[in-house]
Formats: C-alpha cells, structure tokens, sequence
C-alpha cells in the first residue's frame, strides 16, 4: 500500500493548499471570459441565489393604428447556485483484489 505524503506532489502535496492570490490578477486580465464581460462572485461561503426573468414580453409589427394586444405579467424566478461537489465510484472484482501486484 502506498502512503500519502506532501513531500511528493503526485503522492499528496497537492492536497496542501496555496496561496495564489499573487498571480490571479494576471490570469484574470489575460482571460477572455472576464474581457467578454463575465462577473466573479469572490469570498462566497454558501448558496447564492440569482434572480430571473422567466417570462418575456414579445414585440408586434402592428399597422399604424392598430391596438397592442394584452402582453400578460412579468414572471420572475429565483436560480440557487450551491457548493457542489464531483463524486465517482470504481467497482472493483474480487478475482482483480486478489490477484493484482500492488498489494503490500
């Protein structure tokens, strides 16, 4: 069995946190995203919800003295943007746990 250990980055030091904070500002005004306009939402510690708009009111081509029909109500909605997290599993086979080479 083989140990975790921070001195090796492959072996778990890259579980050891950094501080990057000195090369964001670079990455961020050489991104393409943040020059299109995107918003970063920094320090967030839990769900942040963000309002919508569900419902559109439509334009018409009318004739000049024609009436604008009833466009109805404004709909609004709420998206919940939560922490995630990535998950897998591996199913491994009795016959593979007895015959592999890495057992200690």
């Amino acid at each position: 069995m083989k140990a975790i250990t921070v001195t090796s980055a492959l072996s778990g030091g890259f579980l050891v946190g950094q501080d990057l904070e000195a090369i964001v500002p670079a990455l961020r005004s050489a991104s393409v995203v943040m020059s299109l306009g995107a918003q970063v939402f920094e320090n967030l510690k839990g769900q942040l919800g963000l309002p919508a708009e569900t419902a559109f009111q439509s334009a018409q081509w009318l004739a000049e003295s024609e009436t604008l029909g009833d466009s109805g109500d404004q709909v609004y909605s709420k998206t919940v943007l939560s922490p995630k997290r990535c998950a897998s599993l591996a199913v491994l086979s009795g016959q593979l746990l007895a015959q592999n080479s890495l057992r200690g």
